[in-house]
């Protein structure tokens, strides 16, 4: 038997690795490959500790990154939507909660300020979810756009070019965690999902117990022009494909909406008929005990 090996670096410290066993068979030869990805040593950490995927040469973009670690939202980096009450910075979380305020549903949340970076890049929180119903869902989204455009949702019909829409968790359908991604065009979307159903989907309710769970984005620039998503809840892949347009990997891309990149949206929204989305559940709330933005030589 023989064997040969050849790597391909796709990013600093990951390498795909090619082996090809070469065995003769009734003076055959049978030759088969796998393919490996190498993660080594974590790069330097945002809050003083690494991220849940080991990104060698990844480094904190701490603009849009926040530890929550003040007594109130920092507003450099955030732009209040819904109600400010109903965020609350204590103890090194924010709590964001939903509930009803006069007879009206009435939920906290906010916009990021500062754009998220192109692949190579990846995404972070920490969070945890009491459960919640009703026809309502938990948003922990991004969408480019949203820092000039659209402040509340992706695809203002004001913007030029295409808007992407990476849902990292959604809330739908009788509690089930999902993923998403969606392409805007005119306050519309023109693409559900990109054309990978790997990376779109729900995947049971295991994060609605009241524990923190970490959930992850990697973006990765290859193969061009597209790129790959790699989803990740608790350090583990649920999710990872390369959707059919760049503005998910590198929302900054030609013909994307528009060159500020995307920017997270947290809150809460509802897909139930007009008597759920009326009323709100009781108890519901997301505390998040960070986010962090992780890039090659980011500071």
């Amino acid at each position: 038997m023989r064997g040969l090996a050849t790597a391909l670096l796709l990013l600093p410290g990951i390498w795909l690795i090619f082996l090809t066993l070469i065995t003769p068979i009734n003076a055959a030869t049978v030759q088969s490959s796998i393919t490996v990805t190498v993660f080594p040593a974590v790069g330097a950490a945002c809050g003083g500790q690494p991220p849940a995927v080991n990104l060698p040469g990844y480094t904190c973009f701490s603009a849009a990154s926040d530890e929550f670690d003040g007594d109130s939202l920092n507003l450099s980096k955030w732009t209040i939507r819904g109600d400010s009450a109903r965020d609350i910075v204590s103890g090194g979380t924010l709590q964001i909660s939903l509930g009803m305020d006069g007879g009206s549903p009435s939920g906290g949340g906010m916009t990021g300020n500062i754009g998220l970076p192109n692949a190579p890049a990846y995404i972070e929180l920490k969070l945890s979810l009491t459960p919640i119903c009703c026809g309502w869902s938990y948003e922990d989204w991004f969408c480019n756009g949203s820092v000039t455009y659209s402040p509340n949702h992706c695809g203002d019909v004001s913007a030029p070019g295409v808007s992407a829409e990476t849902d990292l968790y959604e809330t739908m359908f009788s509690n089930n965690d999902c993923i998403h991604i969606h392409l805007w065009q005119n306050a519309a979307i023109i693409d559900e999902g990109g054309g990978v159903p790997t990376i779109n989907g729900c995947f049971g309710d295991n994060m609605l117990d009241g524990n923190y769970h970490i959930l992850g984005l990697l973006r990765i620039p290859t193969p061009s022009p597209n790129g790959t998503l790699i989803f990740y809840q608790d350090g583990l892949v649920i999710g990872q494909g390369s959707p059919d347009s760049p503005c998910w990997a590198s929302p900054s891309a030609n013909g994307c909406n528009p060159s500020d990149g995307d920017a997270f949206i947290i809150g809460y929204a509802c897909f139930g008929d007009a008597t759920q989305c009326a009323t709100t559940p009781s108890g519901v709330v997301e505390t998040l005990d960070y986010i962090r933005v992780y890039c090659p030589g980011c500071n």
